[in-house]
């Protein structure tokens, strides 16, 4: 054999070798981990309302005092309102919220009185220290960590002239309120 055709072979063989998996060819490498981390989450819940019932103003500036609806007949000049306190948990960094009331229709059994006190009585929403949250486009945008939502809903029956009987012997009805909270950008 040649010297060319020997060196041919060799080379071939130590290519075959080399990348056959008889030799080493190494890449280097290296990994490392990073340490978990956990984030916590907010919360944003209504729980079931509670109501301090109905109360009544008798006439315009005295204080409201509460009545027992089954055996109360209102009149001309009556402010009444109803009270309900939803438990709520707002919690969360940047969390905004809205809530939007449902519902709270008034009918009457007399259309008379249906057409006095019209479709819907008047809301106050406030936070758990009293203070009134002021309805933007509909609804009302309540701080983080609110713990309490009270909505108070207003009917007003003005008085009407001498000798008109409109609403006498009726009855008047406020649908059930629902509270809607909902998440909205800060």
């Amino acid at each position: 054999m040649n010297k060319a055709t020997k060196g041919t072979l060799a080379i071939a063989a130590g290519v075959v070798l080399l990348f056959g998996g008889g030799g080493s060819l190494a890449y280097w490498s290296s990994q490392a981990t990073v340490t978990p981390a956990q984030v916590t989450t907010g919360q944003l819940t209504i729980g079931t309302a509670s109501s301090s019932g109905w109360s009544v103003e008798k006439y315009l500036g005295s204080s409201f005092t509460s009545v027992d609806t089954t055996s109360y007949l209102a009149v001309p000049g009556d402010t009444l309102q109803y009270a309900a306190t939803f438990p709520v948990t707002a919690v969360g960094t940047n969390l905004a919220v809205s809530a939007a009331l449902t519902g709270g229709a008034l009918t009457s059994s007399s259309s008379g009185l249906q057409t006095l006190l019209g479709a819907t009585p008047t809301y106050a929403v406030k936070d758990q220290s009293g203070t009134t949250i002021t309805p933007s486009a509909g609804s009302y945008v309540i701080p983080d960590g609110t713990t309490a939502l009270s909505v108070t809903t207003t009917i007003s029956w003005p008085f009407g002239s001498t000798g008109d009987q409109v609403g006498a012997n009726s009855t008047i009805s406020l649908s059930q309120i629902g509270l809607t909270l909902t998440q909205v950008a800060p």
